[in-house]
């Protein structure tokens, strides 16, 4: 039995990108803009009501546009018991970016003959001051790491304040069995000392 039992996925709807982003950055930046958007605003629903963020993954695959392209286009958050999305799913319906710019699926059981299963944590880049070279020399192999990817989220807590982005890397680590648990972050990654299993498929 899997720790996280139930799940749903969350799947942007992005009309005529294969007209409007031609070059492999700008398909890549918008299906990541777009799982940024999503994470985003919940973390804004988590911060304004009594429901606990749900663990997160993030799913990447090859799209086809005459030329492929791996991008970020999908979030599955899973939860221990369907009332816990079933609640997320009523909170996220009254939001114009969830009825508009996404397809969600139901609530469905994780199936019972998953075998493979992943952490999914936040790394953190270190601060470069001063000309800190192994700081520098750290941050960088952490953005050249190919395991590792990035979501871009508002410093501020308005949409409508403070523009500026911060890069939230994660990194995704393949395990065998189901027997990590923790405390998440208030996005649903794993903590660096708190990690939490989620299954892969």
């Amino acid at each position: 039995m899997n720790l996280y039992s139930y799940f749903f996925d969350i799947t942007p709807v992005i009309k005529d990108i294969d007209y409007k982003f031609k070059k492999k950055g700008a398909v890549i930046e918008v299906y990541r803009r777009y799982i940024s958007m999503y994470l985003y605003r919940l973390h804004g629903i988590y911060k304004n009501t009594k429901i606990n963020p749900p663990a997160v993954s993030i799913i990447e695959n090859e799209i086809d546009l005459g030329e492929v392209f791996r991008v970020q286009n999908k979030v599955r958050l899973f939860a221990k018991n369907r009332k816990h999305l079933s609640l997320l799913l009523t909170e996220m319906g009254r939001q114009k970016v969830f009825k508009q710019n996404c397809d969600l699926t139901e609530i469905q059981e994780v199936p019972a003959n998953i075998s493979a299963y992943e952490i999914i944590k936040r790394v953190r880049i270190p601060s470069v001051i001063n000309g800190d070279e192994v700081a520098f020399a750290l941050a960088q192999e952490i953005k050249n790491n190919p395991d590792n990817n990035y979501l871009n989220f508002m410093v501020s807590s308005s949409f409508n304040s403070n523009k500026k982005f911060i890069r939230y890397y994660y990194t995704k680590i393949p395990v065998s069995r189901d027997n990590f648990t923790g405390k998440l972050d208030g996005y649903g990654f794993s903590r660096k000392k708190n990690t939490v299993c989620v299954p892969s498929f």
